[in-house]
């Protein structure tokens, strides 16, 4: 049985940083970040292909 493609909403930088701020993310490096404050971490976000996404903070991203 074939799954139905989900229609995909193309949004801009700008739109995903309102959706993102103010949450509280946990990090695939354990370290968390919050988006749209002062004292946050800097999130990273490396995509390697095939749909995986992996999170790191500056200080755990090499």
């Amino acid at each position: 049985m074939k799954s139905a493609k989900q229609k995909r909403e193309l949004i801009t930088s700008d739109e995903l940083l309102e959706r993102l701020k103010g949450l509280k993310i946990k990090l695939d490096c354990g370290h968390c970040c919050t988006v749209g404050h002062q004292l946050a971490n800097t999130l990273v976000v490396t995509s390697t292909g095939g749909g995986k996404i992996r999170t790191y903070c500056h200080e755990c991203y090499n």
